[in-house]
C-alpha cells in the first residue's frame, strides 16, 4: 500500500518514466528520459530498460571490495540506499515480479575511485566523475570520494519505480539505458550560507540543509556563526560569550554539536567556512564581562538608523585587548573546522560607533586621517592575529570597494546588486577572486518582510536561475570567479520554516554554479520540471522543499512555462 501511494505522488510531479500500459494520458512526456538536476556536462540515453533485481539487497562495490570505508562514509551510502528504495518492500516474493516487462536485471553499483582517502572538500578537490549504465554493469569512476559521491547522487536520480501491471508489486528500474554521464562543476564554491544568530537554527535542521546541498551538489556551508542579536557558537576560549549573549542556555551549539556539523558535512562533500563578523554587528559580544569595555553602540542606534531595533554593537580598534581576543576566538574556530577559508566580515561598519576622543586621539598619533584609514588599520591588525595558512574572506560592496584595501590572494564575497558598479569590481581588484552573492538574485530572505516592517521583492527559484552568469561582462572575467553563494538571512526566518525558505531555491543556484554554460535545458519548461522533481525527491527523503507553482502546473508544466524561453 505504502509503495503505491509513493508511486502515485512521484506519478503526478512526473518523476517517473511509466510504460505505455501505466501511464496517464493526462500527464505530459518529459523533455529527456531523466530529469536529472544538475544537469551535467554530457550525457547520452538509450531505449533498453533494467531492473533492480532485489533492492533490499542493492550492493555497493568499492574497489572491488578491497577498500575498507569508514563509518561516515558507510553511513552516506547506506542513506543513498535508503533514498533509492524507500518504498521497496523487502518481505516480498520477489518472483510475483513479472520480469517480462522489463529487460535485464542487476544488483550491484560499482565504484572506481582513485583515491578514495580524499575525502575533505577542499578548493583543489576533484569533483568529477563518470556514471556507465548499461545492461549487467553499472559503474561510477572519479579520482576521490567527493567525485564519486556527485555521481551516486545524479545515479540516485535515475533510479525510477514501475509497477506491475499484472501483480501490483513495485519494481525499481533504469529507464532508457544504456547511460553515459561525463561530469564536472563549472566552479569550484557552490555555496550557501545560513546566520543562526537573527533565529537559533537547531542542529538537526542543520542537518537537513547539509544533506539539501548534497543532493543539489553545493559544496560550501557558509555559517554566520554570530551577529548583534544573539551569541549561540560556543568557543572554549571565552565560555561567557554563549553564557551571556545566547538567547537561552538551550539555544546554543556546544562543542559536540559542532563537532558533528563538521563530520556530517565532510562525509558529504561539504567544506564549512566560519563567519566571524567583525568590527561590527557584535552587540551580543558585549554581554560577556572581558568583552562589554571593547564594543561600542551597545545600547543607542546611530542617528539616521531609526529608533527602534536591535543596537549594533562595534570594536574598538584601538585597544590591544581587541586582537588579543580575537586571537583567542580565531585559535578556537582553528582547532573546530579543518579547512582552509575563513571569514572575516568587516560588514556594515558605521562611523558613528567610532566617534569618540579616545579613538580621534590614537588616530592622530598613529597618522590616520578618517574613518576609512582606521578601518583598514583594524583590518591590517587584524590579519595579523589569524593562522597566516588560512585564506580570508570579507564581504563586499560599492561602499567598502570604494575605500577598503585588500592583499592579492584575498577572496570578496559581493552582496551588491548586479548594477554597473558590480562589474566594475573586478578590474578594480584584479589579484582577487569573488564569490556571488548579488543580493538582487542570491538572498533568500528577500520578499518575507522585515523585523520593522518593511520588505521587498522575493528571489525566485526562477529569477535566481536566471542571474546573467553568462553575459560578456562576466564571461569574461570567469577566471576571477570562484562561485555563486545563496543566503538565508534569519531576521525573519526561524528554525520552523528555515528548510523551504531554503530550498527549492538554494537548489536553483546548485545548478548554475555545477552546470556548464553549454546546459541543453535551461528553457523555463526543462528547469521547473526538473527542479521540481527534485523537490518531490527532496521531500521525500526527509528535507521539505517549498513549492515552486501550483499543483496544476506541476501536472500540466507546458501550459505554464515556456520551452523556447
Amino acid at each position: 500500500m505504502r509503495g503505491s501511494i509513493f508511486l502515485h505522488i512521484l506519478l503526478l510531479v512526473k518523476v517517473l518514466q511509466i510504460s505505455s500500459f501505466c501511464q496517464d494520458p493526462a500527464l505530459e512526456a518529459d523533455p529527456t528520459p531523466h530529469l536529472l538536476w544538475p544537469f551535467p556536462a554530457s550525457y547520452s540515453s538509450g531505449d533498453v530498460d533494467i531492473m533492480i533485481d532485489d533492492p533490499c539487497k542493492f550492493v555497493f562495490n568499492v574497489n572491488n571490495g578491497s577498500t575498507q570505508l569508514t563509518q561516515g562514509i558507510q553511513e552516506v551510502f547506506d542513506a543513498y540506499k535508503r533514498y533509492m528504495f524507500a518504498s521497496a518492500d523487502c518481505l516480498i516474493d520477489l518472483n510475483q515480479l513479472n520480469r517480462d516487462f522489463v529487460g535485464a536485471s542487476n544488483n550491484v553499483l560499482n565504484f572506481e575511485i582513485k583515491d578514495i582517502s580524499k575525502v575533505q572538500m577542499d578548493l583543489d578537490v576533484d569533483e568529477s566523475y563518470t556514471l556507465m549504465i548499461k545492461t549487467e554493469r553499472l559503474v561510477i569512476s572519479a579520482q576521490t570520494y567527493v567525485g564519486a559521491l556527485r555521481g551516486l547522487e545524479t545515479f540516485s536520480q535515475i533510479i525510477s519505480e514501475r509497477q506491475d501491471p499484472n501483480t501490483g508489486a513495485i519494481a525499481f528500474v533504469i529507464t532508457s539505458t544504456p547511460i553515459n554521464i561525463t561530469d564536472s562543476p563549472r566552479f569550484v564554491h557552490r555555496g550557501l550560507m545560513v546566520d543562526t544568530s537573527r533565529h537559533f537554527i537547531s542542529k538537526g535542521n542543520i542537518f537537513k540543509i547539509l544533506d539539501g546541498m548534497m543532493f543539489s551538489k553545493l559544496n560550501v556551508f557558509h555559517w554566520h556563526l554570530t551577529d548583534s542579536e544573539s551569541f549561540p557558537f560556543f568557543f572554549p576560549s571565552h565560555p561567557n560569550f554563549t553564557k551571556f549573549g545566547s538567547f537561552s542556555s538551550k539555544q546554543v551549539y556546544s562543542e559536540h554539536d559542532i563537532k558533528e556539523i563538521v563530520n556530517y558535512a565532510y562525509v558529504r562533500g561539504i567544506r564549512i567556512i566560519p563567519e566571524l563578523d567583525s568590527p561590527a554587528h557584535l552587540r551580543s559580544w558585549s554581554e560577556a564581562p572581558e568583552a562589554a569595555k571593547l564594543i561600542n553602540c551597545t545600547t543607542l542606534r546611530p542617528p539616521g538608523s531609526g529608533a527602534v531595533g536591535t543596537p549594533l554593537g562595534q570594536i574598538n580598534p584601538t585597544l590591544n585587548e581587541t586582537y588579543a581576543l580575537l586571537k583567542d576566538l580565531f585559535g578556537d574556530l582553528d582547532e573546530y573546522f579543518p579547512w582552509e577559508f575563513f571569514h572575516l566580515g568587516n560588514d556594515e561598519v558605521d562611523p558613528y560607533c567610532w566617534n569618540n576622543t579616545e579613538i580621534y586621539k590614537f588616530m592622530e598619533e598613529n597618522h590616520l586621517q578618517d574613518f576609512n584609514g582606521l578601518f583598514n588599520y583594524y583590518i591590517n591588525e587584524e590579519r595579523k592575529v589569524l593562522n597566516q595558512t588560512k585564506t580570508r574572506v570579507y564581504w563586499l560592496n560599492t561602499v567598502t570597494a570604494a575605500y577598503l584595501k585588500f592583499l592579492p590572494g584575498e577572496i570578496l564575497q559581493w552582496w551588491g546588486d548586479t548594477t554597473p558598479g558590480f562589474y566594475s569590481q573586478f578590474a578594480k581588484f584584479p589579484e582577487n577572486k569573488f564569490i556571488l552573492s548579488n543580493s538582487d538574485y542570491f538572498y533568500l530572505d528577500i520578499g518575507f518582510g522585515k523585523p520593522y516592517g518593511l520588505g521587498g521583492s522575493m528571489r525566485t527559484w526562477l529569477s535566481i536561475y536566471n542571474f546573467p552568469l553568462n553575459e560578456s561582462e562576466i564571461l569574461q572575467h570567469e577566471d576571477q570567479i570562484l562561485g555563486l553563494e545563496a543566503c538565508e538571512w534569519t531576521e525573519m526566518t526561524n528554525d520552523a520554516v528555515v528548510i523551504s525558505r531554503i530550498f527549492p531555491r538554494a537548489a536553483s543556484l546548485g545548478e548554475k554554479a555545477w552546470s556548464q554554460n553549454s546546459n541543453p535545458h535551461t528553457d523555463n519548461l526543462s528547469v521547473f520540471q526538473r527542479l521540481n522533481a527534485w523537490a518531490v525527491r527532496s521531500s521525500a527523503r526527509g528535507v521539505p522543499s517549498g513549492p515552486l507553482s501550483t499543483g496544476f502546473c506541476e501536472i500540466n508544466p507546458s501550459q505554464c512555462f515556456n520551452s523556447s524561453s
